[in-house]
């Protein structure tokens, strides 16, 4: 509704009613906005997957490469666009959709505690991704239910350069 009173905050856009009331918790300094509100909710709905895509550093691509052809595929990027130092994954979604995986080698590179997780839609995926992860190399943790909210599961591996990676179901 045009005129309603839009505050800046930490979390996006706060709507606070037609009302022009101050905007109390908003950022030092964030001015107050007249937008249509309407036209802030279109924006945030828009189908775009939110991940776009991830560039990840391996210590070496030769050794990489083969645990990402087995892997990616099965989590649905079965596009491959690779060139010399990129290694490249996609899926086939129009954009906005589409999502990449990107893969380039720094001898230096050291893994850290970040973690990739990567959503399917049924155990029975998890189950079958956590497999090939195993034959391609990765040492697993799980299968398993995990506290993370009802019917959580999920397995967890490293690749060949010890980038941690989960994938997981979480159901409705």
């Amino acid at each position: 509704m045009r005129g309603d009173l839009v505050c800046r905050k930490k979390a996006g856009l706060v709507l606070l009613g037609g009302r022009r009331r101050g905007c109390r918790g908003a950022r030092a300094g964030g001015p107050a906005l007249d937008l249509d509100w309407r036209a802030v909710q279109a924006l945030r709905f828009r189908p775009v997957n939110p991940l776009g895509h991830i560039d990840l550093r391996v210590r070496d691509l030769d050794a990489a490469t083969p645990f990402y052809d087995a892997l990616l595929p099965l989590l649905g990027f079965t596009e491959r666009y690779h060139g010399g130092e990129w290694k490249v994954w996609a899926t086939t979604d129009p954009a906005p959709g589409a999502a990449y995986f990107a893969v380039t080698e720094d001898p230096a590179h050291a893994a850290n505690a970040n973690r990739i997780a990567l959503q399917v839609t049924s155990a029975a995926e998890v189950d079958g991704v956590a497999a090939v992860a195993q034959e391609a190399g990765a040492t697993l943790s799980g299968p398993k239910e995990m506290p993370y909210g009802p019917g959580y599961y999920a397995a967890y591996f490293d690749d060949p350069s010890g980038n941690r990676l989960e994938v997981y179901v979480r159901p409705d």
